[in-house]
């Protein structure tokens, strides 16, 4: 009976070391898959981060671009012709758009 008990007791232990082997084998498989994940994310936050900053040297630039063309506006407002500069200051006495009036006369001529 003993002999029965060992021979069982035997292949239980034979068993369940294959068993820890296979699940430690594919425990390391998970490492690596995970490893591969890790490096992943990592080279996919360094490209977020590189884009991030060429993002902000575009919009730094626009910022720029902006204030020159303001600047340009500014400089251009301030050498109207005279002509403009009597239309701006008749247009203060008489509150007419001239462009809203030149419309209405080519849409009703039309």
């Amino acid at each position: 009976m003993e002999k029965i008990r060992d021979a069982i007791v035997g292949d239980l232990r034979k068993e369940f070391t294959e068993f820890k082997a296979e699940v430690r084998g594919q425990l390391e498989g998970m490492q690596k898959q995970l490893d591969g994940f890790r490096i992943a994310i990592e080279t996919m936050n360094k490209r977020m981060d590189s884009m991030e900053q060429r993002i902000s040297r575009v919009e730094a630039r626009l910022d720029e671009t902006n204030k020159r063309i303001d600047t340009l506006t500014l400089d251009m407002n301030r050498k109207k012709s005279p002509h403009e500069s009597f239309l701006n200051l008749l247009h203060k006495f008489i509150p007419i758009n001239f462009c809203e009036l030149h419309a209405t006369c080519v849409s009703t001529s039309t």
